[in-house]
């Protein structure tokens, strides 16, 4: 099978953009994940019993497999499961017949401690939620702060250049490009310090969350201060302290729904820019050999925008049913969420898929001063809002009446403006500043403001 032989383009068109993610979401680092999970219960085991389970091979053994499982490990548990027809049985299994080809144990006594007291889903939810924080943080923190830091040069680059502002799609107030984009990078980067900060939580309390194989095994033990300190001390988890059979996916979802935030604020940043580019405010980079359409020659068009926009949505909309279906489960368990939970990869891949588009898309586009210039002269109207606040704060009892009429019986121009400001019931120094305004001088803050991400993913 090649790349055009594939089902889902994240492992096709777009391998390249979003490989990485396979050592996370992959079947194979999920299989490899149990395997390590099996072991390290095993290890803590002989830890805690105080029966000596494991000699000095054995526990060299299964340290190396958590450190590096063997290469055909996945394809051999694969195997074990057409027969077993559950997944982690399968693993249990491939572990019981490796250590005996290890030549390990001589007897039983280790064989039947592996995977014991374990429900699937113990190692599912710690497996699950091992693998989503590290893909979290070695691949999808890293391009979304990459996204900040791009939009953080962008606004401290253009933070002064003059604007037309649109709300409602109509020319208002004055501001900054550089400002705008600072708004952008502010938010993401609210989102991604949440992240970063995320404490991730796991449970292993049995098939029901209340412990009771270990308690009726080793009554004298308290399971819930150690199975806290298994996830504490061998996998740097939080305890989950009151769960049915599975993990409630709370916290998990946490994680998802706020990067489905970030996502919704790209895909405005996404949109913004794209209608930047249709205003003429930025031009795109010009690669001699790409085509924009295959009949129009000119066209060269904001697909990267495009593309990331795609994306984000395709992901969000993923997340969304997660939100939905992830915190139910019928009772004590049902097996519903177990497909659900392999879709995790989808939606990181086509996260990353958008950042990195839209990475590359603000790679490629760059200011054009006379658009913003042109725009701003062709709209001296945007300036009413000043002088009917000026004159509110001169006390005139019809300030936005006045200027209302003024601004909306005829097309503003600078000598229209100057001469109705000219007539107005103004002290001098109030009247001067205002003859003095022009629509890329009334900005406010909005420089200031944009240099205020300047220390932001530093």
């Amino acid at each position: 099978m090649t790349a055009l032989d594939t089902l889902s383009p994240l492992d096709g068109r777009y391998l390249t953009q979003c490989h990485e993610l396979r050592q996370f979401f992959s079947e194979r680092a999920l299989i490899e994940q149990r395997l390590r999970i099996e072991c390290q219960w095993l290890l803590y085991l002989d830890q805690v019993v105080g029966q000596q389970l494991l000699d000095g091979t054995a526990r060299v053994t299964l340290e190396q497999l958590v450190r590096q499982p063997p290469a055909d490990s996945g394809e051999c548990i694969k195997q074990l499961e057409k027969t077993t027809n559950h997944d982690v049985k399968a693993v249990e299994y491939y572990l019981r017949q490796y250590l005996a080809d290890q030549k390990i144990a001589d007897d039983n006594k280790l064989y039947s401690l592996l995977h014991f007291a374990l429900t699937s889903e113990d190692v599912n939810n710690l497996a699950y939620t091992c693998l989503v924080r590290q893909a979290l943080h070695d691949c999808l923190l890293p391009a979304m702060q990459k996204l900040v830091v791009t939009l953080r040069d962008l606004a401290i680059n253009y933070a002064d250049q003059a604007m037309l502002a649109r709300t409602h799609g109509q020319p208002a107030s004055p501001t900054t490009m550089g400002k705008e984009l600072a708004v952008f990078c502010w938010r993401l980067h609210r989102q991604v310090s949440c992240l970063k900060e995320h404490s991730f939580c796991a449970k292993v309390n049995g098939a029901t969350g209340n412990y009771n194989a270990l308690a009726i095994s080793f009554p004298d033990i308290d399971w819930p201060v150690t199975c806290k300190r298994f996830l504490n001390e061998r996998f740097n988890l939080a305890d989950n302290p009151l769960t049915t059979q599975i993990e409630d996916h709370d916290n998990l979802l946490i994680v998802y729904e706020r990067l489905a935030h970030f996502n919704c604020i790209a895909k405005g940043l996404a949109q913004d820019i794209w209608h930047y580019i249709s205003l003429d405010y930025f031009k795109l980079a010009i690669k001699k050999q790409e085509i924009g359409s295959s009949t129009m020659p000119q066209k060269i068009n904001p697909i990267d925008f495009e593309n990331a926009e795609g994306n984000l949505g395709v992901a969000n909309s993923l997340i969304r049913y997660f939100s939905d279906k992830l915190p139910i489960s019928r009772l004590q368990r049902d097996l519903s969420d177990s497909t659900v939970l392999r879709t995790l990869g989808t939606v990181s891949g086509h996260s990353l898929l958008a950042y990195r588009s839209l990475a590359k898309g603000l790679a490629k586009i760059k200011l054009h001063p006379p658009a913003l210039k042109e725009d701003l002269n062709n709209n001296w109207a945007v300036l009413a809002e000043a002088v009917q606040t000026v004159l509110r704060k001169h006390y005139h009892p019809r300030a936005y009446e006045l200027v209302l009429d003024f601004s909306r019986q005829q097309t503003v121009t600078a000598d229209s403006y100057r001469q109705f400001v000219k007539k107005l019931p103004l002290p001098t120094e109030a009247q001067n500043s205002l003859l003095a305004l022009t629509p890329d001088k009334y900005l406010g803050y909005a420089s200031q403001l944009a240099r205020t991400v300047a220390d932001l993913g530093r």
